[in-house]
């Protein structure tokens, strides 16, 4: 990712496990900030503030099923 990746936002589902999570982990590690989506709420909810805390990135989690 460049210099203005920073200002970059994407949107992941499935974000609460599996692939999901760990492509919302590469955008987070590369500066993207992230809207993150799954069914359940507490293991969203988990990785968004992982997230934030990690790597410094704004992450809004919503809860519906693709």
């Amino acid at each position: 990712m460049s210099e203005t990746d920073s200002q970059k936002v994407a949107m992941v589902s499935g974000a609460n496990r599996g692939i999901g999570a760990a492509i919302a982990e590469v955008l987070a590690k590369n500066g993207a900030h992230l809207i993150v989506s799954a069914r359940t709420e507490g293991s969203l909810e988990q990785v968004t503030e992982r997230l934030q805390q990690e790597y410094d990135v704004s992450v809004h989690p919503v809860y519906f099923d693709v």
